[in-house]
């Protein structure tokens, strides 16, 4: 029973992980993606697209600075032209999974990317990162305890069974002088 009951808490606590992590996800990508939109705006009322690359390249850093923030990289041509994060995304491509999870240095991190085409010659692969570990955590510490709480409970009935049928013979020996 108690082996049963530690898959099934288990099984519970997978779902539930998947679960957060789907959560996350859809608020990450919508706010990821409204951020590209922002971008974009503004470096196409800049006119980023005329500018030559070496140039693109600073406007892009600093509108990356600006509008997206510090969880986020930004290569062109698999080459890093900004990344304030502490990891390397170095993975270039067309078509890019809606989010996938990774494990760095003992951290979970939910990664998404995006090609990004702000017109001209160039375009962008534009990664952002979620650091999740507090999750997978928190999802161990629950398993952990409940496992802790099935041994405790197991142990008290183990320890219990035999003793309250002596208990009460002791009682009605007592009373009755038997």
């Amino acid at each position: 029973m108690l082996v049963m009951s530690q898959c099934y808490s288990a099984f519970m606590l997978h779902v539930s992980l998947k679960t957060q992590l789907a959560q996350i996800y859809a608020y990450e990508s919508n706010t990821f993606h409204n951020k590209l939109k922002e971008l974009d705006t503004r470096m196409r009322n800049f006119g980023i697209a005329e500018t030559d690359t070496e140039i693109q390249e600073k406007i892009m850093q600093d509108g990356i600075r600006h509008y997206l923030g510090l969880e986020y990289a930004v290569y062109r041509d698999g080459e890093e032209i900004y990344n304030p994060t502490p990891y390397d995304f170095g993975k270039n491509g067309d078509s890019y999974p809606s989010y996938y999870e990774v494990q760095i240095d003992g951290r979970y991190l939910l990664i998404m990317g995006s090609t990004y085409d702000p017109g001209g010659e160039n375009t962008y692969d534009i990664w952002h990162f979620n650091d999740v570990t507090g999750i997978h955590e928190n999802s161990w510490k629950m398993f952990l305890k409940g496992l802790a709480a099935a041994f405790l409970f197991t142990a008290v009935i183990a320890a219990g069974v035999g003793h309250p049928c002596h208990s009460a013979s002791s009682v009605q020996s007592e009373r009755f002088g038997k």
